[in-house]
């Protein structure tokens, strides 16, 4: 507390401190609703430099992440050597047959 003096009147002041309801989505830096892998890093920095509770990061770290991104699509021509990898790999048990065949059935690259 602190009192504060003025010609006779007294001023008492007392700082009061409020703890703010802890709101995960302050870590959404770009606002596009996930929390990516950069956002989770700082809310785990922010942990270990006892910034945040356990319990906040682990609120940040539950928020939904972004979408994974379309796998790529499929080749639309195998090299010789990628066929040939696709036939060994069909023989090694590493690879089905239809999977074998769909390589094998692609044009050749130049």
């Amino acid at each position: 507390m602190a009192i504060l003096i003025e010609g006779t009147n007294a001023i008492n002041v007392q700082l009061v401190s409020i703890a703010l309801p802890f709101d995960p989505w302050v870590y959404d830096l770009n606002g596009d609703g996930y929390i990516d892998d950069n956002e989770r890093l700082k809310a785990t920095q922010d942990y270990f430099d006892l910034i945040i509770t356990k319990q906040q990061m682990l609120q940040v770290l539950n928020l939904p992440s972004p979408p994974a991104s379309p796998p790529p699509p499929p080749p639309e021509c195998a090299t010789k050597a990628e066929k040939l990898k696709a036939a060994q790999d069909y023989f090694a048990g590493i690879i089905t047959k239809e999977e074998a065949r769909a390589v094998a059935n692609l044009p050749t690259c130049p």
